[in-house]
């Protein structure tokens, strides 16, 4: 979808760099609020099994 919406030729380039920044920006707050997360769990058990790794359900 993104690729799509920059791959638009009709779409001034000014609003494709508007849409990058604001698709950093939000990466930006997801990566904050990972660490925030995982720093929560790690004060809470003290132990994340399989670090780095995803979790199984």
């Amino acid at each position: 979808m993104i690729s799509t919406l920059l791959a638009d030729e009709q779409m001034e380039a000014e609003e494709k760099t508007k849409i990058v920044k604001q698709i950093h920006s939000e990466v930006e707050q997801l990566n904050a609020l990972s660490a925030e997360l995982h720093n929560i769990l790690k004060l809470r058990s003290n132990v994340i099994p399989n670090e780095g790794k995803p979790a199984k359900l």
